[in-house]
């Protein structure tokens, strides 16, 4: 019987050190999720701009092919808007598609978190059992 307390006890203190590495790990994980939720917003960011960017040279680009038209017509009105509608189109579902890859990149971002907070939780209640000390 004292063998059997006496390498519990070996293992179960053997243990905590592991176990707030473990914890000082899980504390430096959080701290990249989180900088990498910054890059994401900042990309957003800067997808944003870009996106505002495309839709004024697109404006520019209409533009100018009008002012370059000798005689407008009907039928280069009716072409001409198909053909901004389309760019508009294109470039909507560009930013759309930019815009759920950030989103989900941002939620799996969170579960990672989530998880890691999860795990955090865990290793310090198995300390606190190792180490009963420690909650006075």
């Amino acid at each position: 019987m004292k063998l059997t307390t006496l390498t519990l006890l070996i293992t179960a203190t053997g243990c905590v050190p592991a176990i707030d590495a473990e914890i000082a790990l899980i504390e430096q994980s959080r701290r990249g999720v989180s900088m990498v939720r910054e890059s994401i917003d900042s990309r957003r960011d800067q997808v944003g701009l870009i996106s505002q960017l495309d839709r004024r040279r697109l404006d520019d680009a209409f533009d100018a092919d009008v002012r370059q038209q000798p005689q407008i017509t009907p039928k280069w009105v009716i072409e001409a808007r198909g053909a901004y509608g389309v760019a508009l189109d294109a470039l909507h579902r560009r930013d759309m598609a930019a815009k759920n890859a950030v989103d989900a990149d941002v939620d799996n971002l969170g579960a990672i978190d989530e998880s890691l907070a999860e795990l955090a939780r865990l290793n310090r209640a198995q300390t606190a059992f190792l180490k009963p000390e420690t909650n006075r």
